[in-house]
């Protein structure tokens, strides 16, 4: 049996008790953004700025309308140490322990831990912002599309529902190649020490990608089929759980390692 394999295993005999505690985090997680989201929404509506018809900002409300969006994701932002609470419950079945369901508001604990988890997170969303902003291939699929020059409406429709199912793919393993070689590793290891520098953490999380990157992959593509499974949103809550306590596993023996030689 490889590795990966093996990993999987165990993170499946670790999830058993743990499974419906893991999926309640990730609908709760969700219900508090999608719930800051309406809100937003809800205010927008309330000031007339939101043009329900197209989804933007009607003419002369454009500011309005900006400066809700921009507070709505500043509220979320602030809210993220609850994924952090995840991945530590996570990591918590890693080790075959049970979580409790509290655990997703451990980062909340005390103000020095949770401004150490909101800096750590800016990082990953600077990071993860300008992955999204680089790999945004949507102007390659146009400039194609008007290139054929094409009068036949259904075959210009065909092209570009190709192009923009083979370029997301290609996004999204670009996406996830930077989240691996940046977040995953340093989020686990801050995880398993939030007394530890929140760079140091970072610079360990690289070093441990780049000497395991070839385990790191082939369990990433592992997981290529559970993945495409996500398309259709509600596997997902059951995806989510499988996949991040394989990792999760995988950094518990990698960081047990590290600290073997230290």
């Amino acid at each position: 049996m490889n590795k990966e394999k093996l990993i999987k295993n165990q993170a499946l005999t670790s999830l058993k008790g743990s499974w419906i505690i893991l999926i309640a985090m990730v609908l709760t997680i969700s219900a508090v953004m999608i719930a800051i989201y309406s809100m937003g929404s809800i205010v927008q509506l309330i000031t007339k700025s939101l043009d329900t018809a197209t989804g933007m900002a009607k003419s002369g409300k454009e500011f309005t309308f900006t400066l809700i969006n921009i507070i709505d994701l500043v509220v979320m932002f602030f809210l993220t140490p609850l994924i952090n609470g995840f991945f530590k419950s996570v990591y918590t079945v890693a080790h075959n322990e049970i979580p409790s369901f509290w655990e997703i508001f451990s980062f909340f604990n005390s103000p020095k831990l949770y401004f150490k988890t909101i800096l750590l997170n800016l990082i990953f969303v600077v990071i993860l912002s300008l992955a999204f902003f680089a790999f945004d291939f949507g102007y390659l699929v146009t400039m194609i599309t008007d290139s054929l020059k094409t009068s036949n409406t259904a075959l210009t429709t065909l092209i570009t529902a190709v192009l923009n199912i083979v370029f997301g793919a290609v996004s999204v393993l670009l996406i996830s190649f930077v989240y691996l070689f940046f977040v995953n590793y340093a989020m686990f290891l801050f995880i398993d020490d939030s007394n530890s520098n929140v760079f140091c953490c970072f610079g360990k999380g690289v070093k441990m990608f780049v000497k395991n990157f070839g385990n790191t992959m082939k369990l990433y593509f592992g997981f290529a089929g559970w993945i495409s499974l996500c398309f259709f949103v509600v596997p997902a809550f059951y995806v989510l759980p499988y996949i991040s306590t394989s990792f999760a596993t995988s950094a518990k023996w990698l960081i047990s390692i590290e600290k073997g030689r230290n």
